[in-house]
């Protein structure tokens, strides 16, 4: 392992810097719609170019390739190649096989609307099985990169492949990034070409060109949603949840269902949650404040404490003695990767942002800075729950504020879809019920066979209707705006408060009946 790979150049290398005017004999006049086309076509085929040279064929032949020299020699014969390059030599035979057929074009078809179209109908069957594979699996590619880059032989493989000119002083890491980037640029180019497509232009190079876009947009949505659930899932792996016993010493347990209570796991991994946003804040109680690692999802927020474990391993370091969560963060800047080390122990219950309002804070009585407040609230308008919170720094603080303060408008704005409905319902059927203000007794009958309103009910997936009365809606806003109780509902001297509390027990009952 004391040589570098022999460098091997590609036939198109010299194109990337060249233009296409000097392929193509007849051009067109410069500022015109066809010119402007023709710049699109060469920004793609060079971008290609530079995509498949000067990175693919890098990865290829100076990493790919020194790792097998390595092996022969006996040397990281432990490493596995297809987990450290994903793909790699699939997508080199794609854009290899791309950039000939937009070089065929420029010198076989002189760019015409056929050898145009046919070109990008052969890339658009051969891209999307070997992207959506690699970029499946990079995130365990960049995992199992760092692993290897803790040992001895693999850092001096890494340093003999460096020295190759080629690389250009470029870590492995930015090398495996580039097919996910280039895969979003495609996006751009070929937008550009259908901008400015000729108005005489082919109907199938703009339906082509559509078609190749929705391909990459439709890819994009699913691995977005693959890491999201890959992101939860390892947020899973390093959350501790307390058991209900140790978050309420006052709570006793039935005997029959303790086993059932003991076998409950949390699964953030479920119902279409999206992790948003995570970091240290501090928790401002009484009589101390507490150091805490917050997570922010998109219905919920989850306040931490870290295991106590990784506080006593950086209890000797001063720098970390007063803000032992700030010393890591579940997710690096790679690839969004999780430390396995780090355990996050459930401080607070999660806390539903459909329940919140944020207020930003200018001091606390302890004097915190770059404070912020969650305030809980029920469905009587009343505040249930109130958390202080102090981030690091004052952009942090505004980070977090915006984030909470848009999913948590966001969720508001979605529950008073029913709303009118449910006020109205209420309405109806509490004015429905209210006993006239002579009357002594009620009866329970012609509770009962008071009518509901004719208002047309929002159906359940199983095709029945909804109750808003059995299941309200679930935001505190719905309740404070009700219809206040009828007029006629007022006491008089011959109505007793028991008839008028026994009213309204029946009421209550037949209602939920």
């Amino acid at each position: 392992m004391n040589e570098c790979t022999s460098e091997r150049i590609h036939p198109l290398d010299g194109l990337m810097t060249s233009h296409w005017s000097e392929l193509i004999a007849e051009r067109p006049s410069t500022n015109t719609e066809e010119y402007k086309h023709m710049d699109a076509l060469w920004e793609l085929f060079r971008a290609e170019l530079v995509y498949l040279i000067d990175q693919l064929k890098i990865i290829r032949d100076v990493f790919q390739g020194t790792l097998k020299k390595a092996k022969d020699n006996g040397m990281l014969s432990d490493v596995d190649e297809s987990l450290l390059f994903p793909n790699v030599n699939k997508l080199y035979k794609v854009s290899n096989a791309f950039s000939l057929d937009l070089y065929k074009m420029f010198t076989e078809g002189n760019a015409t609307d056929d050898s145009v179209v046919y070109a990008l109908q052969e890339f658009s069957t051969r891209f999307h099985q070997p992207y959506q594979r690699y970029c499946l699996n990079y995130t365990r590619a960049v995992k199992y990169l760092k692993s290897l880059q803790k040992r001895t032989d693999f850092r001096e493989y890494e340093k003999l492949c460096l020295e190759d000119v080629r690389c250009k002083k470029r870590q492995l890491s930015d090398l495996l990034i580039c097919p996910m980037q280039h895969l979003m640029r495609y996006v751009i180019l070929l937008q550009d070409i259908q901008k400015h497509v000729p108005e005489n232009g082919r109907e199938d190079l703009r339906d082509t060109i559509t078609t190749i876009q929705e391909s990459l947009r439709s890819l994009e949505s699913k691995l977005a949603t693959l890491q999201n659930f890959q992101r939860l899932q390892e947020l899973d792996n390093i959350l501790v949840w307390p058991t209900i016993d140790n978050v309420d010493k006052t709570v006793v347990i039935p005997e029959e269902l303790k086993e059932m209570i003991s076998e409950d796991q949390a699964t953030l991994a479920s119902d279409g949650r999206h992790f948003l946003h995570a970091g240290a804040l501090q928790v401002i109680e009484n009589p101390k404040s507490t150091d805490s690692h917050c997570f922010l999802f998109d219905d919920m927020f989850l306040i931490t404490k870290t295991s106590s474990s990784l506080r006593k391993r950086y209890s000797g370091k001063a720098d970390h003695q007063t803000n032992p969560s700030m010393l890591v963060d579940p997710f690096d800047t790679c690839g969004g990767l999780y430390n396995p080390e780090v355990r996050y122990v459930v401080y607070k219950q999660p806390i539903s942002l459909e329940e919140i309002r944020v207020h930003d804070i200018a001091s606390t009585p302890g004097g915190h800075k770059n404070c912020f407040s969650l305030c809980k609230y029920n469905r009587l308008n009343r505040c249930t729950g109130l958390y202080s919170f102090s981030a690091p720094t004052p952009e942090l603080k505004r980070v977090w504020i915006e984030k909470i303060s848009n999913i948590s408008d966001d969720l508001r704005r979605n529950s008073q879809v029913i709303t009118p409905l449910y006020r109205r319902y209420r309405q109806d059927s509490v004015a429905s019920h209210t006993p006239h203000p002579d009357s002594t007794s009620v009866s329970v009958t012609s509770l009962h066979s008071n009518s509901l309103p004719s208002t047309s009910l929002p159906s359940t997936s199983n095709g029945h209707h909804s109750d808003p009365l059995r299941h309200p809606p679930r935001h505190y806003n719905e309740v404070q705006d009700a219809a206040p109780p009828p007029q006629n509902s007022q006491l008089t001297p011959q109505t007793s408060v028991s008839s008028v509390r026994v009213s309204f027990s029946v009421s209550v009952t037949s209602l939920h009946s």
